[in-house]
């Protein structure tokens, strides 16, 4: 059974006013403070990928994993932009 199938079409307009930048900026924050040299992230639950892209531009490997197929195929739409 697929979750958030059709959900997944329409979950970035119903975010478009997060601000991923933000948040993926306080991710880095952490990831800098505690880790050591921290490159490559799992993000269980990425959804369409929003936060993924962010961490991608201040250079992580992001490497995403949903329960959601369509998720997925969203997420790797948004990273190709």
């Amino acid at each position: 059974m697929e979750q958030f199938g059709d959900y997944a079409y329409y979950y970035n307009s119903f975010y478009k006013d997060k601000d991923y930048a933000s948040e993926a900026r306080e991710v880095d924050s952490l990831l800098k403070k505690y880790g050591n040299d921290i490159k490559d992230i799992i993000v269980f639950g990425c959804g369409t990928g929003s936060h993924d892209a962010e961490l991608t531009n201040m250079g992580y490997q992001c490497h995403g994993i949903d329960i959601s197929s369509t998720m997925i195929d969203e997420a790797q739409k948004t990273l190709r932009l």
